[in-house]
């Protein structure tokens, strides 16, 4: 056992058997978001044991549920894409001890929004014929639009929904710029609010980013959470899972300081407790934000990986919610509010009944509100953003605010401006350390099933690596049918 390490980390000897003489094979999982503990569930069904250190005190990173007046609610994924075959899998491996989950109908997502224009919520269904002529703007923008039928179209002859690179002959283009040049008053009014809602803001994403999320609308078709943690639901119950393995371990308030050489095998360093500690490790899986990965590993990277990482930023995403004295039946269930109609501090605003006469509204801050919050208290936020939700619906003025809640997230979508791809695309093409490999949505996707995915890639990888299952087969983990 290494100096430091937490008790009963090494759980026994494996059918894998280590480089290090007597001791089991184990690996270590840096980060218990979706990526990290995807990774660690893949590994643990090679019979490995895994250890998963985790900075915050519970896991789930970014993609987590909490209760609070007797409900549950998502702190940013608001539900699970049905496409997303690895989700789908892992839905189906879990699901004689997990909780149930539930299909959305399709008025609970996307296609039932509405969005705040010239004073009023209008019905934001931009995927159908009839949608889209409903939408603000003018013909003229609407017909401009066309101008991306084309670029859809090449997009979709190669497009490779667990491959962000598939996008590189875009990549030239910067995603607001384009678009506003084409169709200003529909980007205004539509387009901008739906990229500030995910967190976006104009320079934050490159023409890539749409035209991905364009090249298989299959994400449009189904979605699902579990009852009743809702979308944190998927890491609680892969958390439960690990639990159950006497194969694993998942030590929470251990941030992770340092990834190692030493000999053949591999040094952890993190802190817990006041106290700096180490793990032995035939391999590590670093499956954190992008922005956090060159503290712990950086030292063993080259030039172009360190490179590629240092200009990886991501966007924040707070959400306040209160508890008031209206019916949901008065309000829109979900509503956009452009910037182009002077909100400046919110990107949607959402109703859930509670109980009768009640409703938990909920309100998603804009990215470039949120990073000036930084130091302030909670309590004058959500008196700022309140304000703002009352300009946009009056009946709230009078409205009894019973209790109320902020939650921050600093660090929740990664911003893919133009050049990402081709700097993601020289950082794939780089070797990685033996035994090293690294996770999460800045090598796809942020959403929760491909972030997922890069974990169970990272897996296999690492399964690879120690000789436990082919290499070939490590390359890129085959899924049964659909998308990532």
């Amino acid at each position: 056992m290494a100096a430091g390490e937490p008790e009963n980390t090494q759980l026994g000897r494996r059918d894998g058997a280590s480089r290090f003489s007597g001791k089991p094979m184990h690996v270590v999982v840096i980060g218990a978001g979706i990526a990290g503990l995807g990774a660690a569930f893949e590994l643990s069904k090679h019979d490995v044991s895994v250890t998963v250190l985790e900075s915050d005190a519970e896991v789930g990173g970014r993609c987590r549920s909490f209760e609070w007046h007797g409900s549950w609610h998502h702190t940013g994924a608001e539900a699970l894409v049905g496409c997303e075959v690895s989700l789908t899998q892992l839905r189906q491996e879990l699901a004689r001890e997990a909780a149930p989950t539930v299909d959305l109908e399709e008025s609970e997502t996307v296609r039932g929004e509405r969005i705040y224009n010239q004073g009023r919520p209008l019905l934001y269904s931009p995927f159908t014929l009839a949608g889209a002529l409903r939408l603000p703007g003018g013909i003229k923008d609407k017909l401009s639009l066309l101008r991306l039928v084309p670029l859809v179209l090449r997009q979709r002859r190669v497009h490779d929904p667990l491959d962000y690179t598939c996008t590189l002959w875009a990549d030239q283009y910067e995603g607001a710029a384009y678009l506003r040049a084409h169709a200003p008053q529909l980007f205004d009014a539509v387009i901008e609010p739906f990229m500030q809602y995910s967190t976006l803001d104009s320079g934050d994403y490159g023409l890539s980013w749409l035209l991905f999320a364009l090249g298989d609308l299959a994400w449009l078709r189904s979605w699902w959470i579990y009852e009743p943690r809702g979308s944190g639901g998927i890491t609680y119950e892969l958390g439960q899972a690990l639990q159950r393995n006497p194969l694993c371990r998942i030590v929470t308030s251990a941030p992770a300081t340092a990834v190692r050489r030493t000999g053949e095998g591999i040094e952890v360093g993190f802190r817990r407790d006041g106290a700096d500690l180490t793990l032995d490790a035939d391999a590590v899986i670093v499956a954190v934000p992008g922005s956090l990965v060159m503290p712990i590993v950086g030292d063993l990277l080259n030039a172009v990986q360190r490179e590629f990482l240092g200009r990886i930023s991501y966007s924040a995403h707070h959400l306040g919610r209160y508890l008031v004295d209206v019916p949901a039946s008065q309000l829109p269930a979900k509503c956009f509010l452009p910037s182009a109609e002077g909100f400046e501090r919110l990107g949607k605003v959402s109703v859930k009944p509670d109980g009768k006469d009640r409703s938990v509204i909920t309100l998603d801050l804009k990215d470039a509100y949120a990073r000036c919050t930084v130091g302030r208290s909670d309590r004058e936020v959500l008196a700022e953003s309140w304000l703002e939700a009352i300009r946009a619906f009056p009946i709230l003025r009078t409205a009894v605010i019973e209790d109320q809640i902020l939650t921050r997230n600093d660090i929740a979508i990664c911003r893919r401006p133009r050049g990402f791809v081709g700097g993601l695309a020289q950082f794939l093409a780089q070797p990685m350390p033996a035994g090293v490999e690294l996770a999460g949505d800045y090598l796809l996707q942020s959403t929760v099933g491909r972030s997922l995915y890069t974990g169970v890639v990272a897996a296999n990888r690492t399964l690879g690596h120690l000789g436990l299952i082919a290499r070939d087969a490590a390359v890129r983990p085959a899924l049964r049918s659909g998308n990532s």
